[in-house]
Parts: structure tokens; C-alpha cells; sequence
């Protein structure tokens, strides 16, 4: 008896520990959320919406684990940076918390279709709107909902009403039109949606019917959806032109696809093209510092990224641009600290802090890479070059299964993930990646020895041709063209080995 009581105790001491540091996480987080909240009711809402960055920084594991918090803080978030002026990022958290609470299975209470604290458009907008072609009485309603809020600047908004309204009429040409065009402006994870709409509206309409918005949002889509066609791009784009040579979006979308593919004399020609047409548009700029960049002219492409930031310095992008163009020119004390400006003028965004992860990874600067890797990934989880760093992160420390994992997750996001595919394809290589400076990297033997569990000439084949597919003047271009000479040669021996097999065995 003694001894059953003993083990009781034991099971449910061990019960009680096990579950103790989430029960200290769940009661200092609610106390770290009643101060960012008492910010918010100061009247101070930018530092409440950088306490409640901290907070999803802090808890991630937590938030991770608890769906319902997790759309809890993501709200409040919003929440702050909506009344701090973020108003584009609000949007972006209030998607995440609306999911979050999805996740939970309790989904946020609706009010006047949308959540509290989310902008509400407005009914003399939406009455603005009307599509005859749209039979259903709630597809209309949400197309309603999502025009108005298009108008107020709102496209994420938008593209949620507009995917509410293609639930009830899914083949409806011009709602797929309208939605698919609101996607491939917004953008980031929606550009194979917007592709698979608009190739869709071209089969119903024909391309004679075409004008140039919807050549503009196909070419856009295709040139970096998951799933690209560089070839369709370039036909819808080129169409988009000869119906107007002078179109801005036009010229700085062929820029763009020029540019991911590599060509960076012709790109640098179409942001010309789009600047003379635009002067005080700051992306042409920032796509000729982009090509310039490209062609390993770093000097001159500073030049673009520092005449940008000059037109605007209360944009972040223009700051997080000349703090990437100072990072190239090796001045990375001022790029650290531009990084911080575009940080302090946008705190929502990943990429800023993956910024400054790119300089202090190589400078074997741990502790500030780390902090850095965990405000981009709590901010933006889903993020591909999250998990590219974490496994940038993840290999220097010899965690190479944990490190495949991170870029596997990272490589299917369309056309712009050379990166994180070479890096794959080197492991699969077994040659390694090379971390100068850290303890671990592929010039040590005994550290090039850990890659061989992982080899597969296949997969490092498969990758390698990816990217020249992609980019034939991608950075790494002839160490690839190196690495696959060797690959088709033991390609080569393998099947002449087989083929000696099979005949032997006959």
C-alpha cells in the first residue's frame, strides 16, 4: 500500500512539474498583456504595439500551443499598430488572429463581417458597388464588402470578401477577374491564387478581350507564384506593352522578371524605362540598386538605394533598402543601424529583422542572431527565409537533420528561393556549406564527414538544375556547373555499372 502511494505521489509530482512552466508562462503573460494593454489605453500605441511584439516573441512556444491565446495577442496587436498608424500591418495581424482562433476551433465573434478591431468599410462605399453578373445574394454582399474596403486602401480585407464571394460563385468571370488582379497586387502567398484565376479568365474571355490590368496580373502571378511560368510572364507582360509602351506597371514588371531571372542589364533597362515614366516612384530605384546589385556594381547601386531613402525616410522599405545596399559596400555599423530604423518605423516586419540575422549570422554574433531569429519567426511564421535562417542557424551548429527540415519547408516558395536551395542542394551534395570563423563548417574534414548520412546525388542533381533553370547567372553559377559535371559523371558510371549488372545476371 505504501508503495502505491509512494508511486502516486511520484506520477503526480512529475504531472505537476511537467505542467508548471506553462502555468508560469500563462500567468506572466497575462501579466505582460495588462501592461501593453494599460499602453493602449495612454494613448501610447506604439510603444503597446512594440510590448505586444515582444509578447509573441516571448510566449511563442506558448502562443504555438495555444491557439486561443495566440489570436488573443495577435488581436491586440493589431489592434495598437492600427491605432499607431501601422495600418497595413494591423491588417496582417488581424488575418493572423482570425486564424489563430480558427486553429482553436473558436472562431472570433463577427461583427458587421469582420472582427472587432478590424476597419469596418463603409455602407455609403459599399453601396457604390454593384456586380449584375453575380446571382447570389451573399456572393454580392461580400464582393460589396470587399470593393469598399479596396477603395479605403484595405487589399487585404479585400481579398478575403473577395475569396468569401468566389466560395458561392467560383466561375464567375468577372469576380474571378476582380479577385484574381487584388491578389497578384497584394501579392506574398496569394500569386498562386491570382494565377490560377486569371488563367481562368483568359480561357472564358479570350485574349482579344484582354486589357492591360489583366496581362498585368497574370504576368505578375506567373513570374512568382510557387508554381512559375517565366514564359507565360513574359508573354502576358509583353502584350501588356504593346497595348502601352508608356505603362509604368508595365515597364517595372517586366523589370522584376528580368531581374529574378537573373538578367540584370535588361531588368536595369525596364526600371529606366518605368522611372522616366514615374520619377517619383520609389521601386523603379530600388530595382535598378536590385540589378545593379545583380551585376556586382555595389557602389552604383547604393547610389539608387541612398537617392530612394532620400525621397522618403519615414518609409521603411526605403530605409531596410539602403541598409542592404551599405551591408554590400561593407559598411555594416551603418547597415546595422538602418536596419533599426526600418525596424523602429515598421516593427511587424520580418524581413527587417532578418536583415540584421544575414549580418550577425557571419559574424559568429550568437546572441543577437538568435533574438533577431525569434522576432521574425514569431512575427511571420510562415515566412520562408524564417526558416531558411533558423536553418542557416540550425547548421552552423552541427544540427543538420533539424537544418534539412527548415530549408525543405523554405525551397517550394517559388522562383526566389536559390538561397535556401542551394544550401539543400550542398547537403545532399555531401560537399557541405561553408560558415568561415564558426566551428563547424565544410572546409574541416571531420566536419564534411557529417554531410555523408544525407547524401542523395539525385536530390543535389534535381536542385542544382532548379536553380540554373532559374538563374544561369545566379551568384554560385559555376560551382553548381562544376558540381553537376561531377554528378553527370558518376550518373554516367552508375548506369554503366547497371547495365554491366543486368547483362551478368541474364
Amino acid at each position: 500500500m505504501k508503495l502505491k502511494t509512494t508511486t502516486f505521489l511520484f506520477l503526480l509530482l512529475a504531472f505537476l512539474l511537467m505542467g508548471f512552466p506553462f502555468f508560469v508562462l500563462a500567468q506572466t503573460l497575462d501579466e505582460d498583456m495588462a501592461k501593453a494593454k494599460a499602453q493602449v489605453m495612454a494613448g501610447e500605441f506604439k510603444p503597446a504595439a512594440l510590448a505586444y511584439k515582444d509578447i509573441l516573441v516571448k510566449y511563442k512556444d506558448l502562443l504555438r500551443a495555444d491557439g486561443e491565446k495566440a489570436g488573443t495577442v495577435w488581436e491586440a496587436f493589431g489592434d495598437a499598430l492600427n491605432k499607431a498608424g501601422w495600418k497595413d500591418r494591423a491588417e496582417g495581424a488581424f488575418k493572423r488572429a482570425e486564424d489563430a482562433f480558427k486553429r482553436a476551433g473558436k472562431p472570433r465573434q463577427i461583427l458587421n463581417g469582420a472582427m472587432a478591431g478590424m476597419a469596418h468599410p463603409d455602407e455609403k462605399t459599399m453601396n457604390k458597388y454593384t456586380m449584375a453578373s453575380l446571382k447570389n445574394e451573399k456572393a454580392q454582399d461580400h464582393y460589396r464588402r470587399g470593393s469598399a474596403y479596396f477603395e479605403d486602401h484595405h487589399v487585404l480585407y479585400a481579398i478575403m470578401e473577395f475569396e468569401k464571394a468566389l466560395e458561392f460563385e467560383p466561375e464567375n468571370p468577372e469576380l474571378m477577374d476582380i479577385a484574381g488582379r487584388t491578389m497578384a497586387e497584394y501579392g506574398d502567398v496569394y500569386f498562386d491564387k491570382a494565377r490560377g484565376l486569371m488563367e481562368k479568365v483568359r480561357k472564358s474571355r479570350g485574349d482579344p478581350a484582354l486589357q492591360i490590368p489583366q496581362w498585368l496580373a497574370l504576368g505578375r502571378a506567373c513570374a512568382f507564384a510557387k508554381k512559375y511560368d517565366f514564359k507565360l510572364a513574359e508573354e502576358a507582360l509583353s502584350a501588356a506593352i504593346k497595348l502601352n509602351p508608356k505603362d509604368f506597371l508595365a515597364n517595372l514588371y517586366n523589370g522584376d522578371l528580368f531581374l529574378i531571372q537573373g538578367e540584370y542589364k535588361k531588368s536595369a533597362e525596364w526600371f529606366e524605362k518605368s522611372l522616366k515614366v514615374a520619377a517619383g516612384d520609389l521601386r523603379p530605384l530600388w530595382g535598378l540598386g536590385d540589378s545593379y546589385t545583380g551585376l556586382e556594381d555595389f557602389k552604383k547601386a547604393l547610389d539608387f538605394y541612398s537617392q530612394a531613402y532620400e525621397l522618403n525616410q519615414e518609409l521603411p522599405e526605403a530605409a531596410f533598402k539602403f541598409a542592404t545596399g551599405l551591408k554590400n559596400v561593407g559598411r555594416l555599423d551603418d547597415s546595422i543601424h538602418f536596419h533599426e530604423v526600418a525596424i523602429a518605423l515598421d516593427p511587424s516586419k520580418a524581413k527587417y529583422h532578418l536583415g540584421l540575422v544575414a549580418i550577425y549570422l557571419p559574424r559568429i554574433m550568437d546572441f543577437s542572431s538568435k533574438k533577431h531569429l525569434d522576432s521574425a519567426l514569431a512575427l511571420e511564421p510562415e515566412n520562408p527565409w524564417c526558416h531558411y535562417y533558423q536553418g542557416l542557424y540550425l547548421e552552423m551548429r552541427r544540427r543538420i537533420d533539424e537544418a534539412v527540415a527548415e530549408y525543405n519547408l523554405a525551397a517550394g516558395y517559388g522562383p526566389g528561393m536559390l538561397d535556401v536551395k542551394f544550401q539543400l542542394a550542398n547537403i545532399f551534395h555531401a560537399v557541405g556549406n561553408s560558415f568561415p570563423g564558426n566551428n563547424f563548417s565544410c572546409e574541416n574534414p571531420a566536419d564534411r564527414l557529417e554531410y555523408l548520412p544525407y547524401k542523395d546525388e539525385k536530390q543535389a542533381f534535381r536542385l542544382y538544375k532548379e536553380i540554373l533553370a532559374i538563374n544561369p547567372k545566379y551568384v554560385q553559377a559555376a560551382k553548381i556547373n562544376e558540381y553537376l559535371a561531377k554528378l553527370e559523371e558518376w550518373a554516367d558510371t552508375e548506369k554503366r555499372l547497371k547495365e554491366r549488372i543486368d547483362k551478368a545476371v541474364r
